[in-house]
């Protein structure tokens, strides 16, 4: 009996895996066929807007344009499909390594797909955690810049 549930779930893991990834592949797509911005061509710029929005420091047009495309991206839907793409896919080599043992006992091996769910958790927080600035950048001014 116990086969049976570890392969129907090992099925709907990877049948979720494949949505997911069709979706965060729609979305990868977008953001490549995007013209970037010309700040967004400088190393670690991505780094340097959040730390400023994070801590409410002044910032130019072009920096607040930016960062609220950062925070627009990484708050959409279509970004939450990239870490559920590696949670579904680990769960997929869980449950199939329980479904080929037939309920022999597990070893470490089996557990391994725990990684990458807790990795993809992660980057769900993190991915959160860049959201809950939108509220700040619409409080946010912008700082005239010297002419």
């Amino acid at each position: 009996m116990d086969s049976d549930l570890f392969g129907f779930l090992t099925i709907v893991a990877l049948a979720l895996a494949l949505v997911f990834a069709a979706f965060a592949g729609v979305y990868v797509k977008r953001l490549g066929d995007r013209t970037p911005m010309p700040i967004s061509e400088e190393i670690g710029s991505v780094k340097a807007v959040l730390y400023k929005v994070s801590k409410r420091e002044p910032m130019s047009k072009d920096e607040l344009d930016y960062a609220k495309q950062i925070v627009a991206d990484r708050s959409s839907l279509m970004a939450f499909c990239i870490p559920g793409t590696l949670f579904w896919l680990a769960c997929f080599f869980v449950f199939g390594s329980l479904w080929y043992l037939h309920g022999a006992t597990p070893s470490e091996r089996t557990f391994l797909g725990v990684i990458p769910m807790l990795t993809s958790t992660n980057l769900a927080v993190r991915l959160l955690a860049r959201a809950r600035l939108k509220r700040r950048l619409e409080k946010m001014s912008v700082v005239p810049s010297p002419s």
